[in-house]
């Protein structure tokens, strides 16, 4: 027996029932903005710092995802310079301006600004400018540890749509002993949204008879030349590509 892999276990389980009932409806409506910015040929950004960025890039050319999923992405926010510098930066909103003019927003399109605690300086000046330009913002992250924060702008009181983590403060689940806990949820229940909301926006736009232009996984037969066709077509509005 384990009490971490018991504990944490329970967590996604609840979590789970949690996003497919009183959830649901939440992520519908999350998902339709989405898809009504790629009927009108617009992008869905995704902005985070830390392990926000790496949230950012769970959709990223990711087989069984779709191209207009567009990571705003910055080595330096994905502590390729070192984690105290990472979190200085994160600390600076700023720097947002200057984040923003690096991608081609427009009007229309969707941010998906994500942050556990709701309350990363950075992120939130993102998601401000992102409603400020008429961009549609749907905030990821942890409503409940914005609230222990109220001295603090937050992320969700920004936001058109907001998709609830789980994420207790501390953002680890399971109490191994007193001050110590294990288990970070973020991670797992973020990327989890994020697909379910990828996988919606795909059968919403097939509903609409419009094929969502999804990668496919380089090992299969043929991905190459798709993946290179949506490549061309994305490549100036995606700068990782």
């Amino acid at each position: 027996m384990s009490k971490v892999i018991d504990d944490y276990l329970a967590h996604l389980s609840a979590f789970m029932a949690q996003a497919a009932g009183p959830g649901r409806a939440t992520l519908e409506a999350a998902a339709e903005a989405c898809v009504q910015a790629v009927l009108a040929d617009r992008t869905i950004w995704l902005f985070g710092a830390g392990h926000g960025q790496c949230l950012a890039l769970e959709l990223h050319h990711r087989a069984g995802t779709s191209a207009c999923f567009v990571p705003m992405a910055s080595p330096a926010l994905a502590f390729a310079e070192g984690a105290a510098v990472e979190t200085a930066l994160e600390r600076l909103p700023a720097m947002a301006p200057a984040m923003v003019a690096r991608h081609a927003w427009q009007p229309g399109d969707v941010l998906i600004a994500i942050s556990s605690s709701g309350t990363t300086p950075l992120t939130v000046e993102v998601a401000r400018l992102a409603g400020e330009r008429g961009l549609t913002v749907l905030a990821l992250g942890s409503p409940a540890c914005a609230a222990s924060r109220p001295e603090r702008p937050s992320l969700f009181a920004l936001a058109d749509h907001v998709l609830d983590n789980g994420a207790p403060e501390g953002d680890a689940v399971v109490e191994l002993a007193q001050d110590l806990r294990v288990g970070a949820f973020s991670s797992v229940s973020g990327a989890l949204l994020l697909q379910l909301l990828a996988g919606r926006v795909a059968e919403r736009l097939l509903e609409q008879d419009f094929a969502p232009p999804v990668w496919r996984a380089s090992a299969l037969p043929g991905s190459d030349a798709h993946n290179d066709r949506l490549a061309a077509v994305w490549q100036e509005r995606n700068r990782s590509l």
